[in-house]
């Protein structure tokens, strides 16, 4: 990894991929218990005339990002998606959107443990919808998110961070697992909300496969 930061941005692509694979090889020779070997990607591209946002990756039988996947226990792909659905996946590039605005991204997820039912706040990255259609507007998005769709708001919890970023309560009415839906990312308390990146409601890799 440290190599990528010595060379130029055309090159930065090459060695970050490599680090990369390196790492897969590492981590399913130390937890891989079955014969495997890497032999083949396990993704193939499509619509490769597309722009980059809307070029398509998908799985191509069982190669490395299978292999690693079931290793580390992150789900896969089981079918095509976009590249800019899996960039806007990534907790890293919040601030750096590819894709069309109307394409979900990560929320920010701070759960309120105090509280008497399974609730936590929300920071989202998208146009203030204001404090009387932030209801509405968590409505529509909520089912996007593994976790989270049987989620609703809490009335009067709106507030304005800046332009394009506010925040919310939301609450279930059951007790929910939040190492599950939201687990700790770099740090035990940054926890995040990944949307969906297949439009179905599927899991997504986790943000080391999707990386």
């Amino acid at each position: 990894m440290t190599a990528s930061a010595a060379v130029g941005p055309a090159s930065r692509p090459i060695t970050l991929y490599y680090a990369t694979v390196q790492a897969g090889l590492a981590i399913a020779a130390a937890h891989k218990t079955d014969p495997w070997s890497f032999s083949r990607h396990g993704l193939k591209l499509r619509d490769v005339r597309s722009s980059i946002a809307d070029l398509q990756v998908g799985p191509e039988g069982t190669g490395d990002f299978q292999v690693v996947a079931q290793a580390t226990g992150s789900p896969v792909l089981h079918g095509p998606v976009t590249f800019g659905a899996l960039r806007a996946s990534l907790p890293d590039l919040q601030e750096a959107p590819l894709a069309p605005a109307s394409t979900p991204n990560t929320m920010a997820f701070l759960p309120h443990r105090s509280a008497s039912r399974a609730e936590a706040r929300v920071v989202v990255l998208s146009p203030n919808p204001g404090r009387d259609s932030f209801e509405s507007h968590l409505a529509k998005l909520l089912p996007l998110y593994p976790g989270a769709e049987q989620a609703g708001s809490v009335t009067g919890s709106y507030q304005e961070i800046r332009q394009n970023r506010w925040a919310a309560d939301i609450q279930w009415s059951s007790p929910v697992d939040f190492d599950q839906i939201a687990p700790a990312y770099r740090y035990v308390d940054e926890r995040y909300l990944r949307p969906s990146v297949d439009g179905q409601g599927g899991q997504s890799p986790s943000p080391f496969m999707t990386w």
